[in-house]
């Protein structure tokens, strides 16, 4: 592949992880949105355009494959904590769920909660948008499982925090690959 499809490893992360979702339309009808976006860019070819994601070229079910090869990426080049964080920040629905799952079963032994449901609870509450947290604030968590609030929130920290260092780690590990792959490049021009 000569020019990259994605200007960031976060960036091909979520479209993958977002096609994994999304139903297979006929090749007949994504072709046309395709052709349609690759005919607007060639139509301005003379006037430099930024554009941060790069399909032209590839058929429907080519970005189809090229998605699932990142997702695959993520399984065979991350410890296994690392992928469900990545899962966890990406995911959508079972995915999101496995991810949440693994990730804060790694964490329960270094949590001062030992309720795994509420633990859950709290990976929930990490891991979901803000529309999705009703019901998953701390005074609701702590309350559902006769929780010290204080107890909860640290343990909420520690879930963050840990979050936050495995995907650093995990992004920093992907990264190389994808560039030398041509995935995540410079793509404006």
């Amino acid at each position: 592949m000569s020019e990259a499809i994605f200007e960031s490893v976060g960036q091909a992360l979520y479209v993958s992880y977002l096609m994994e979702i999304l139903p297979v339309y006929p090749a007949s009808i994504m072709q046309v949105i395709f052709d349609d976006q690759n005919k607007r860019n060639q139509i301005w070819d003379d006037v430099k355009k930024d554009r941060t994601i790069n399909f032209i070229g590839l058929s429907a079910l080519e970005v189809r494959g090229q998605c699932a090869l990142i997702r695959r990426a993520v399984d065979r080049n991350l410890d296994v904590h690392e992928i469900a964080v990545i899962k966890s920040y990406y995911g959508h629905q079972k995915t999101k769920s496995d991810g949440v799952r693994g990730f804060v079963e790694y964490l329960t032994w270094l949590l001062p909660i030992k309720n795994k449901d509420a633990i859950l609870a709290l990976g929930w509450s990490v891991f979901v948008t803000r529309k999705q947290r009703d019901g998953l604030s701390i005074a609701a968590i702590s309350k559902e499982y006769g929780l010290d609030r204080r107890l909860a929130r640290d343990a909420q920290m520690r879930i963050i925090n840990d979050g936050q260092l495995l995907f650093s780690r995990a992004m920093n590990k992907l990264r190389p690959e994808f560039e030398i792959s041509g995935i995540v490049g410079d793509i404006s021009y």
